[in-house]
């Protein structure tokens, strides 16, 4: 297919010919044309030339013309010429010129023989003869230089090989117009009829210069020379600086770094750091040549992380900054700064709401720059007094600990914390305590700090009297004050004072609060006296009451009396009867046992108590017994 570019001289081109158009149609109205004659091409170069034929080669007659070609080897299908005027005569001459054609290139032309009548062209071709253009020369089409860096530049250009291989290309550069240096395009050698790129990368130039350059390209035709062109490079200038930081912060050690762009030079750079803003004194990381070096791009670098070695003080602000240098100069980073870590500070409050067993305690943590948790350690002040004589490390280390808590955050701020319930401590008993706190540098153990629980409270217990003393039954009362807590109570009772029969008559666990309490004792013995007195128990003590006594009226007439006297049998108090923790129970005797039934037959309707108290007695195992005594 035909490149686009031919024209005839002075007239635009009509559009490509389908193959055998010019040859179809609908039938003819009139003869076709004579058959003209093509003739040789005339004034050929490299893109022009000039198409020739001759019409009516026998017959006068009025015929038009116009020539088709085209690279294929045919004539037709390719690029017609625009219609020549019809003449009438025999042996026309007739010509059109060509301009645009690709050189060194074949074409195939004929010239065809028009005639129009009324509507309908009738039309005839010649025989197809072909021609070369001639070689041509490269063009240079374009030359540019685009500026990369003070010591380099890329020079471009575009070259049409006019349809020739190019056997090289090649720009030449230097301060002046003579040049002096060269480098070879990228690529190297061209062919075909198309405009195509190259370019080629200067190196090694100075900084703020101009440069001459111009492109040559050759082909076997000859070389061709672009016009002379100029360039300057850039100013070289000292490294950019761009971000600084710190990592990896420890109490003795941390690690510096910084972003910087070297501005297309090859950069070293250290950091400097001291205690002072104006970094009087400063040491300079990583120290003595050779420093570390950045490649000579126009980018950030990543410069550093630099180790600055664990010679650091916990706590202590350092300032510092990144100096970075190239052949241009020196550039020197923001003055930044950096706290080290160091162990967390903390001050524990006064202790509040403090009860008998429970305290609330309080303080404030600051975690010095590093995640940190809290608790507080007690112990009891004698516990205390001895760690501390011992010189232990801590002395709360054999007391008790609240929870750890969560981290408290890892700022340099001093943060609230708690209160935090302390339980189960004792009443009346001074504890010694702090606030500790860890972080990642280690554990602080605040300053010593006390309280002392309120006092313990035992029950009040007040001994009552003795009523409805009777022979063998009495009634004996007491009052007590639990004082808030659970509480327990209990009569005892005895031959004397404070000497007590093991054996305790218990009462319930009572409800708070002051309150009445008794205990009906049956079973005594008939003209005996009785000690006795009143116990109650809670968390904080047991209490007993005074001493009290009272006796029991004697028997009017003799009685045969067991060999060993009757225990206490029953007790019934105001309360359903417990069992209190350390008390015993004794098993009660027959004659006992005997005594609670005939008491309790007696209080059954008349007519069944004697039958009652026989299956008694017969249960028992006294019936014969009384029967005996009844013979006598």
């Amino acid at each position: 297919m035909l490149s686009p570019r031919p024209t005839v001289a002075g007239l635009a081109l009509s559009g490509a010919l389908a193959a055998g158009s010019i040859f179809s149609g609908a039938p003819a109205l009139a003869a076709a044309p004579e058959e003209p004659v093509t003739k040789a091409a005339s004034a050929i170069t490299g893109t022009t030339a000039t198409l020739n034929g001759e019409l009516n080669p026998k017959v006068s007659a009025k015929t038009g013309f116009d020539f088709t070609y085209n690279t294929n080897g045919e004539c037709t299908g390719g690029v017609t010429t625009t219609q020549g005027a019809e003449a009438t005569g025999k042996a026309i001459k007739v010509s059109t010129p060509l301009t645009g054609l690709i050189p060194s290139t074949e074409y195939t032309f004929c010239v065809v023989a028009t005639r129009l009548t009324g509507e309908v062209t009738e039309s005839t071709p010649g025989l197809p003869l072909s021609f070369k253009t001639l070689g041509h020369k490269p063009v240079v089409v374009a030359e540019s230089s685009s500026s990369v860096t003070p010591f380099a530049e890329t020079l471009e250009v575009d070259i049409d090989p006019e349809n020739q291989a190019t056997t090289s290309c090649t720009f030449e550069y230097g301060l002046t117009s003579a040049y002096g240096s060269t480098a070879e395009c990228e690529p190297p050698t061209f062919e075909g009829s198309e405009e195509q790129h190259a370019s080629t990368s200067l190196t090694g130039l100075k900084s703020a210069t101009t440069y001459h350059f111009h492109v040559v390209v050759t082909n076997p035709t000859g070389a061709t020379k672009g016009a002379d062109g100029e360039f300057t490079t850039s100013t070289a200038e000292e490294p950019i600086i761009g971000s600084e930081g710190f990592s990896e912060l420890t109490s003795t050690d941390a690690k510096l770094k910084a972003t910087i762009n070297p501005n297309f030079q090859e950069t070293a750079y250290a950091f400097e750091y001291a205690t002072n803003e104006a970094l009087t004194d400063a040491t300079t990381v990583p120290g003595a040549p050779p420093a570390p070096l950045l490649p000579a791009v126009f980018e950030e670098q990543l410069a550093g992380p630099v180790d600055l070695g664990g010679a650091l003080q916990p706590g202590v602000v350092y300032y510092y900054r990144v100096v970075a240098q190239n052949e241009a100069g020196e550039a020197k980073g923001g003055i930044q700064s950096f706290q080290t870590l160091a162990l967390p500070t903390v001050t524990a409050g006064e202790a509040q709401g403090v009860s008998r067993t429970t305290a609330a305690l309080s303080g404030t943590v600051n975690p010095a720059g590093a995640s940190t948790t809290y608790h507080f350690a007690y112990i009891e002040r004698p516990g205390y007094e001895a760690a501390v004589a011992e010189k232990a490390e801590n002395p709360y280390a054999k007391g008790a600990t609240t929870p750890q808590s969560a981290s408290v955050g890892s700022d340099r701020a001093a943060h609230e914390v708690g209160p935090v319930q302390v339980n189960e401590l004792r009443p009346g008993v001074t504890y010694d305590y702090a606030l500790v706190a860890t972080n990642s540098v280690g554990t602080t153990i605040g300053p010593n700090m006390a309280f002392t629980t309120l006092p313990p409270t035992p029950p009040i217990v007040a001994t009552g009297a003795a009523v409805e003393i009777g022979q063998t039954t009495a009634v004996v009362l007491g009052a007590l004050d639990t004082r808030g807590l659970p509480t327990s109570y209990r009569f005892e009772l005895g031959p004397a004072a404070n000497s007590y029969f093991p054996q305790a008559f218990a009462g319930a666990a009572l409800p708070a609060g002051a309150q009445a309490v008794s205990l009906q004792l049956s079973y005594l013995a008939p003209g005996a006296t009785y000690h006795y007195r009143l116990c109650a128990t809670n968390p904080d003590g047991t209490i007993c009451g005074a001493d009290g006594t009272f006796a029991t009226p004697g028997v009017p007439n003799p009685l045969i009396l067991p060999a060993t006297p009757p225990l206490l049998v029953t007790a019934v108090a105001s309360a359903p009867s417990v069992g209190v923790k350390g008390t015993t129970t004794r098993a009660l005797t027959k004659a006992q046992k005997l005594a609670n039934a005939v008491k309790a037959c007696r209080k059954k309707p008349k007519r069944q108590r004697a039958r009652c108290e026989k299956q008694a007695r017969k249960k028992y195992g006294t019936a014969k017994r009384a029967a005996k005594g009844k013979k006598k």
